[in-house]
Order: C-alpha cells, then structure tokens, then sequence
C-alpha cells in the first residue's frame, strides 16, 4: 500500500472519527486511493520549549493503518522542528505501551473526572477547580490520562520505527474489530 501525506485535513474528519471530535492545531493526515484514512492534530505548548503536543490522532472508523502513527509524526517533526512531543492517553481506552517503542517515555499518569448533574456530562474544564460544586454537579470519575513524552530525534530514528511496526501489528491485530480513536 501507498500512502501520501497532506495538509489538507478537514475537521470534519475529527468530528466523524475521533471520540473528542476536532481539536486545535496544525494538522496531517494520511491519504490511501485519494481518500483520507487517518490524521492527526498538533500544537505548540510551549513554543519557546520546542514542545508540542498531539490533542489528536483517528484512523477512520474501522481501518487499521500499521505505522500510520509513526508516519504521521515523522512528517510533523520533519515540518515543525520541535524539540519535544507530548501526548496524553485516555486510559478508558488504552495505556499507551505502544508509544514506548517510539521513544516516548511515560511522564505521569493521573486521575481524572467530568462534571455531571446526573442526566448531562460535562468536561471538566468546564467547571475550573470545584466550582462544579457550585453548580449543583457531581464528580464522575474514570480511568484516567497517561502522559507521554518524546524527543522529536527518538521519533526520526528507523529504530523507533522498527520497534513501532512490530507493535502495532500485535496491536492492530488485537483491535482490528473495534473502533479505537484514541492514541
């Protein structure tokens, strides 16, 4: 298979195909017979660090692209020159373990919670700190978030790569019947 990557990613590939929808930031994506198939999402954290992070990658619902992660961020460091990657898991939907092989290192790992009144769900950070509680919500919490840090050289290095493609066949193989969104 052939892949070409672009620039030309339209949100509403994140709507449709990412459980958090679009995002903010520079974005890539990965394009099979003329058809977008997978892409992902960055943006400067701290610019003068050189650190960025990816708010979001998605394979289009029910495709398993083997190394279309590692592509992806291959062409973000090759376009955007940073010094470091930073990207978080949702551990409701997987541990990240699959970043390790390339060169990404596990940071921290912490809990997290939405906001509910009991028949809605809100983000979190839609009531800072408890000021949920003021509101009449209540705290709903779940698995948690991973974060995992790179340097940008780690993720050039055929190496890495090498590393990823095995786990991300052990991984595709796993998955290929459900739809995971998350990285």
């Amino acid at each position: 298979m052939l892949f070409r990557s672009t620039l030309d990613v339209p949100n509403e590939f994140f709507i449709e195909n990412h459980l958090m929808g679009k995002g903010r930031g520079r974005k890539w994506g990965l394009v099979y017979q003329d058809e977008l198939v997978a892409a992902i999402q960055v943006s400067y954290k701290n610019k003068r660090e050189g650190l960025v992070d990816v708010s979001r990658f998605c394979t289009k619902q029910g495709i398993s692209i083997v190394g279309g992660l590692s592509k992806l961020l291959s062409h973000m460091a090759e376009d955007m020159n940073p010094k470091y990657v930073q990207t978080f898991v949702d551990r409701r939907y997987g541990s990240g373990l699959h970043l390790a092989g390339m060169g990404f290192e596990l940071k921290s790992e912490h809990a997290s919670f939405a906001w509910t009144d009991i028949t809605t769900t809100y983000h979190r950070m839609k009531f800072p700190g408890n000021s949920g509680y003021e509101n009449g919500m209540a705290k709903l919490w779940d698995c948690g978030q991973a974060k995992w840090v790179a340097t940008a050289s780690s993720l050039l290095s055929s190496r890495s790569r090498r590393a990823l493609r095995s786990e991300e066949r052990r991984v595709g193989k796993e998955c290929r019947s459900r739809w995971s969104p998350y990285h």
